[in-house]
């Protein structure tokens, strides 16, 4: 039996009436939760379906389908409430889902053409949604024996990448998050992130549960998210204020907000918050150290969907600045000559419609990421092997990192740093409302002190807009999606070098 249903299933024998979960509209014990993972798993098994897809809010049902679709062996398909419709339908007919579990009856985001028109109604105690046969595309049906979880991930394509995960890779990295983080029954984690996202899918959901702490999953507009990259970070202290949470998780992005609403308000975190994990993208130093002067437990982490999340992670014990930290127990790490990181264990188990990963002659699959290991273990990470530019000097620059040198002054909101074959980098930046341009000069001043001169800053450009889904410069992880902002910027970078030269 999986080791997450069967602590689930323990949980409601030994503590019934204790609190699983608590999301806006009421909480459920551990016995209602188990009652109705079951009742949706009998559910399920009437129809049989071939693969369910999740497209839901953070909140009981989704963690409810989650547990449902494991103890049934139906590979589950989340759906980011951020996806356009065509990526949608992209996905839906990618995978060859036959069902839709939905907590709205007329979800707009699902294209008719990939579903009915109406969908059932259900109740699971006081929890409803709605279930929907979806019209996928004739003889589509990979197959996916084997697999509990298709997490889709967009790359600079837009066109979101199927990663296959086996129940037992995304476990092992639940079991490695609670030993790392000193998991406890007494905890409760605040889901920040989209359950959508395989981290707070893993982090969020599965270790909670393996240590019998409580879960908390409000609604992402109560947390302050609305979208992939729109974020009132009030509301989020709001929400810690009530909740109290021990432990969560944030992006950079987050994390600076959250760290910049304090500041102004002078408020603390409550004394049991004791676990901070941030990731998704690289992290400016100073950020991490400005959250811990406030208070804020932050420890920097690093993983992938096709590592099944987690690889690394910054404890109490072992930190060190800049770092990302040991490798967890569950997984070997490797750095190649040319700098790539090479991970083995809990590997994913090939993107939909191929059949295994690439991996090497030692098992490692190389992630495309570039880092180094420093002579006590701790991983350190530079960025995108694919998105290190060379400048006309011949010196390789990490765009990630001069970018969340940017960022971390607070009038710049968004960066996107080029420079392939130039003598220097160009930043496209979205202010704060308020900055001014001399404010913003001047914290490029302050960024590129952090840098060498060789990746420092030599102009900038303000971009018309923030970089956004709906406009195609961000990704959904909230990278910026460089190709398509340089060439929207095309003639003002063209501009800048020629009055350079």
């Amino acid at each position: 039996m999986s080791p997450v249903l069967r602590s689930l299933a323990g949980q409601a024998i030994a503590h019934p009436d204790d609190t699983a979960l608590i999301g806006d509209q009421g909480s459920l014990s551990w016995s209602q939760l188990h009652e109705a993972g079951q009742t949706l798993r009998a559910w399920l098994r009437e129809r049989q379906p071939r693969t369910v897809a999740l497209y839901a809010d953070n909140g009981p049902l989704w963690v409810i389908a989650d547990l449902a679709c494991l103890a049934e062996q139906i590979p589950c398909v989340p759906l980011p409430l951020f996806f356009s419709p065509a990526q949608i339908q992209h996905a839906i007919d990618d995978c060859g889902a036959d069902l839709l579990l939905c907590d709205q009856p007329e979800p707009e985001s699902i294209p008719l053409a990939v579903r009915s028109k109406q969908g059932q109604y259900m109740t699971l105690g006081e929890q409803q949604f709605w279930a929907f046969p979806l019209i996928t595309l004739q003889g589509n049906a990979p197959d996916l024996r084997e697999t509990a979880r298709i997490t889709y991930t967009s790359g600079s394509t837009g066109a979101p990448k199927g990663v296959r995960l086996s129940l037992e890779a995304m476990e092992s990295v639940a079991s490695s998050l609670c030993l790392a983080t000193d998991a406890r029954r007494e905890d409760r984690h605040l889901s920040v992130l989209p359950y959508a996202t395989l981290l707070e899918n893993i982090a969020g959901i599965y270790a909670p549960i393996l240590a019998g702490a409580t879960l908390l999953c409000p609604s992402l507009s109560r947390v302050g998210l609305q979208g992939s990259s729109r974020f009132d970070p009030g509301r989020l202290v709001q929400v810690m204020r009530e909740l109290e949470p021990s432990t969560l998780i944030l992006t950079p992005q987050l994390l600076q907000g959250l760290v910049e609403v304090l500041q102004k308000t002078r408020q603390a975190p409550h004394p049991g918050l004791r676990f901070i994990a941030v990731g998704g993208a690289v992290i400016a130093p100073q950020l991490l150290e400005r959250a811990q002067r406030l208070g804020l437990p932050v420890y920097q982490g690093y993983g992938l969907s096709e590592c099944s999340s987690a690889v690394t992670l910054c404890t109490p014990d072992q930190q060190r600045r800049g770092s990302v930290g040991h490798p967890l127990p569950h997984i070997d790490v490797r750095v190649a000559d040319d700098g790539e990181i090479l991970v083995k264990g809990a590997l994913f188990q090939g993107y939909v419609g191929t059949d295994t990963p690439v991996i090497d002659a030692d098992g490692y699959w190389h992630t495309g990421d570039i880092g180094h290991f420093d002579d006590d273990g701790f991983l350190y990470v530079a960025g995108r092997k694919r998105d290190i530019f060379i400048t006309s000097f011949g010196r390789n620059v990490s765009p990630e990192w001069v970018e969340q040198q940017l960022m971390v002054q607070a009038p710049i909101v968004q960066a996107c740093v080029l420079g392939e074959e130039q003598p220097f980098s160009i930043a496209i930046l979205v202010a704060a409302p308020e900055a001014t341009p001399q404010a913003i000069a001047d914290a490029i001043e302050q960024a590129n002190h952090q840098l060498p001169d060789y990746a420092r800053i030599g102009d900038w450009i303000l971009a018309d807009a923030p970089f956004t889904l709906d406009n195609k410069l961000l990704g959904p992880s909230g990278q910026p999606l460089r190709h398509a902002i340089q060439q929207r910027y095309a003639d003002r970078i063209t501009q800048c070098y020629q009055e350079a030269s």
